[in-house]
């Protein structure tokens, strides 16, 4: 009785619980910050913003001019620009499309005119 009784029960959950829906793994994006000349650049600004959620997201840079963001949602649209000393790179952007778990985006800072 009690093993029909559990196996009765078991049933009902399989069949009236949803299946786990599939989780796609979490992105990274990293790159290097250089100047128009190809030099990096240690301290520049990188931020990132989600175009869905619009959290931003910033990393200083290292001394090789490079940055990284990981935990990326892999469902979304992300919008990339580096800052150094008041002078800007252009956007970039990196598709939800883009099914690379790693992407690589270097940003260039252009000179002031």
């Amino acid at each position: 009785m009690c093993s029909r009784l559990s196996f009765a029960l078991l049933l009902v959950f399989v069949l009236v619980l949803p299946p786990p829906l599939a989780q796609a793994s979490a992105r990274t994006v990293q790159g290097r910050v250089t100047d128009q000349n190809g030099n990096p650049l240690k301290g520049a600004v990188v931020k990132i913003k989600n175009a869905i959620s619009l959290r931003v997201r910033s990393y200083i840079t290292r001394k090789d001019g490079r940055y990284s963001f990981h935990g990326l949602n892999p469902d979304a649209d992300y919008e990339l620009k580096a800052e150094y000393e008041g002078r800007s790179s252009s956007k970039r952007l990196l598709s939800r499309f883009d099914s690379r778990e790693v992407a690589l985006i270097d940003l260039r800072v252009e000179s002031k005119q």
